[in-house]
């Protein structure tokens, strides 16, 4: 089946709004069976709720300021963000999802590419670290041809700064993709000297996503 390409949240801020509540109620009906924690879904009851109530405020054009409308815009990246990771950990390649899932939270679907093998293998990945930058060079594990082997579209990391080391990639704070390698990751001054802990997956040309590497840990340095 061939699937219409679609984005997982809408652009327009009113569309936006709908669809994160809409979310927030699809994802808490298939809790049970997909297995998101209650504690996954009280994060985004929170987050969801903060965008119901900064839109309320500035969507009144006659009281609203510049400030209302920038929380607003910031509470629905900060909920989309929320709902992402939700989605990529717990939706995503869950053999209990079913096809109305997909369809009822937006969740992008390629269609056919001709004989294009799907990730099987965990990314190989080199790690260093200077200029306040991380930098991946990424390979195929099964031959060390460096990039991505066929039927590989990108590479997709999450990471984490500080704090206790993560046990599991649902445990990072980030997100980022790449098409190229190698991907450099950037940091600010004041996170000098921090870990930073990263996780990579490839993601097939179809949408489908290899397993995940182990989890590396390496520093920020000048």
């Amino acid at each position: 089946m061939t699937h219409a390409k679609q984005p997982l949240f809408p652009r327009k801020v009113s569309e936006a709004v709908a669809d994160l509540d809409s979310k927030r109620k699809y994802l808490k009906s298939i809790m049970t069976r997909l297995g998101i924690p209650s504690a996954e879904i009280s994060r985004i009851d929170t987050a969801v709720n903060a965008v119901l109530a900064a839109n309320t405020i500035a969507s009144d054009p006659d009281t609203r300021t510049k400030l209302d409308i920038a929380n607003r815009d910031l509470a629905i990246e900060t909920a989309q963000g929320i709902e992402r990771k939700v989605i990529d950990f717990y939706v995503v390649g869950n053999p209990n999802a079913t096809e109305v899932d997909y369809e009822a939270l937006r969740i992008p679907q390629s269609g056919p590419h001709p004989h294009l093998p799907d990730p099987k293998a965990a990314p190989g990945v080199h790690l260093t670290s200077k200029e306040l930058a991380i930098i991946a060079t990424f390979f195929d594990t099964s031959n060390g041809h460096h990039g991505k082997p066929d039927g590989v579209q990108a590479i997709e990391v999450y990471l984490k700064v500080g704090g206790e080391p993560p046990v599991t990639p649902s445990e990072m704070t980030e997100r980022k993709v790449g098409t190229s390698s190698p991907m450099y990751i950037q940091f600010e001054f004041d996170q000098e000297l921090q870990i930073v802990y990263l996780v990579f997956r490839w993601v097939g040309t179809r949408g489908t996503y290899g397993p995940w590497s182990e989890i590396h840990k390496i520093a920020i340095i000048r």
